[in-house]
């Protein structure tokens, strides 16, 4: 009856009254005049009865860790807006060079040959017929027909002489050299209209393709900005909380994109080794203090990612030509982010200063472009693009290999390059070129392959002056099979001197790129 009573009263006040009513109850009607076991006993046995109704239940645990579990939702609301506007503008710029490449690709590429022809043949009529005294007399022959196939060799040919005279001009026409003079002149300026039109073609694909690739970059940039995480939010709460088991207090965690890198906000000195020890140990993989940001003198935020599974080592060695001062091939091994590399090789065409422009523009372009993360096709196509436009011979053969240390998977491009190896431990890899260099043609067919590398291999990149030092690529391929892949360096060093041992003297320039992939 008292538990009905105060049950507004909440969940303990019924339970106190009750206990107490029933417990002076008892000690006036002598329910306490017993042995003191049995006192206790009755005692237990009344505290469980009145005061079981009041154990708090589940639900209210939860909303009382909801209430205790203080989080910046106003901040992190903030944050994913801004992160969503940003993307949505990225977006929007990237459709705007979309349009740019469709309106390039629309505009109309075909020069109307049979056009410039008429009015060449208009031409050559008002200034050889309009003063000429025969003049009535060739409009009734077949003189002009004989202009016309006049005009079709010389378009063909670039320039018109006498053996090129049809009949119907040597039979017909009084003044046939004054046709050829005045000819050769309109022929002249129309391989010039001829060439700004292919020049102003090829500029425009080549813009095309620029805006395309700049388009891909930001479109891909605006879906990751856009992306949510919050299959990670339950993954932020357990390192919250074992950090918080370990004595470090860490407020607010944030788990970021697919590599699972970890923004903390610590408060007070924190024991940064710990708290990597304990995120390492959560996730069962190695991670490592990235950055750190000062708030003020009690809070600090901690970046902490992991690294790639691989690592990789690299040795180069070179021979100048005899004769030169610099060489012709150019390498890099560059960073593209923090789970990729780029190797390439790029042997210009000839040798000396000229040679190492042409393969030094090549390969600091290949480097821009592949840091800006831009489509691969693009890359290749503009850099060929960009060495044809040059009237000058300017070829170049090009190795590339774009390596992920996460996965070990390797892609690699060969343009009119000697044929690559990976050696392993117990096999050797041939990686050949079916296409010509870069800047011959325009439509540029690369060959591509991809490879999955594993702890050991060793990726080998050689120029044509390295090959073509032995006798056949038999006889490489058994001296690189003698050769032990563990230092790169070393590996360089003796297939350089493996390739000048076989010849008089360097009449090429030679150089070898070595790398080795390895587990840390």
């Amino acid at each position: 009856t008292a538990a009905l009573l105060f049950a507004g009263a909440g969940r303990v006040a019924p339970s106190v009254i009750s206990a107490a009513l029933t417990a002076a109850y008892a000690y006036f009607t002598g329910g306490f005049d017993c042995a003191v076991v049995l006192i206790v006993f009755r005692a237990l046995l009344l505290f469980c009865t009145c005061f079981a109704p009041s154990i708090p239940s589940d639900k209210y645990y939860y909303g009382l860790k909801n209430r205790l579990n203080v989080t910046n939702v106003l901040s992190d609301t903030a944050v994913e807006r801004n992160r969503r506007r940003t993307g949505e503008k990225l977006y929007r710029i990237s459709e705007v060079f979309r349009e740019i490449e469709c309106a390039f690709n629309s505009l109309d590429d075909n020069v109307n040959d049979a056009a410039s022809r008429e009015r060449m043949l208009d031409e050559l009529k008002e200034k050889c017929c309009k003063s000429c005294e025969h003049a009535k007399k060739c409009s009734v022959t077949e003189v002009y027909s004989g202009f016309k196939k006049l005009i079709d060799n010389g378009c063909m040919k670039g320039k018109v002489n006498l053996i090129d005279l049809p009949s119907e001009i040597t039979v017909n026409c009084s003044n046939p050299t004054d046709v050829l003079v005045r000819l050769n002149k309109l022929l002249a300026d129309y391989r010039r209209f001829m060439t700004e039109a292919e020049n102003a073609k090829s500029g425009r694909i080549l813009l095309a393709d620029q805006a395309h690739g700049v388009a891909e970059v930001m479109k891909n940039c605006a879906v990751e900005l856009c992306k949510t995480y919050s299959e990670y939010s339950g993954l932020e709460d357990s390192l919250k909380l074992k950090l918080s088991a370990h004595g470090i207090s860490c407020p607010e965690l944030y788990v970021n994109g697919e590599d699972m890198e970890i923004s903390a906000v610590i408060c007070g000195k924190a024991d940064v080794a710990a708290a990597g020890a304990i995120i390492s140990d959560a996730l069962k993989r190695r991670y490592f203090l990235k950055d750190k940001i000062s708030y003020d003198n009690e809070k600090c935020c901690y970046v902490f990612g992991a690294p790639p599974r691989l690592d990789a080592a690299f040795g180069v060695a070179y021979a100048i030509k005899s004769g030169e001062k610099v060489s012709g091939d150019t390498h890099s091994v560059i960073k593209i982010n923090e789970h990729s590399f780029l190797m390439a090789l790029s042997d210009g065409m000839g040798s000396g200063e000229y040679a190492r422009k042409v393969s030094a523009t090549a390969i600091s372009l290949i480097e821009a472009f592949y840091r800006a993360e831009m489509p691969e096709g693009t890359v290749l196509k503009t850099i060929n693009k960009l060495l044809s436009f040059n009237r000058d011979e300017r070829f170049t053969c090009i190795d590339i290999a774009a390596v992920n240390l996460n996965t070990g998977m390797a892609d690699f491009v060969k343009i009119g390059s000697p044929a690559g190896v990976i050696i392993r431990e117990n096999e050797m890899k041939v990686l050949e070129s079916q296409s010509l260099p870069l800047g011959i043609l325009d439509n540029l067919k690369p060959t591509v392959c991809s490879e999955q590398l594993k702890n050991g291999d060793m990726v080998v990149f050689m120029s044509d002056g390295i090959t073509s030092a032995f006798s056949s690529a038999t006889e490489l391929y058994e001296f690189l099979q003698q050769q032990k892949p563990l230092n790169p360096q070393n590996l360089a060093d003796k297939i350089l001197a493996g390739a000048k041992s076989r010849v008089k003297c360097v009449s090429d320039d030679m150089t070898v790129l070595c790398t080795r992939i390895f587990e840390k």
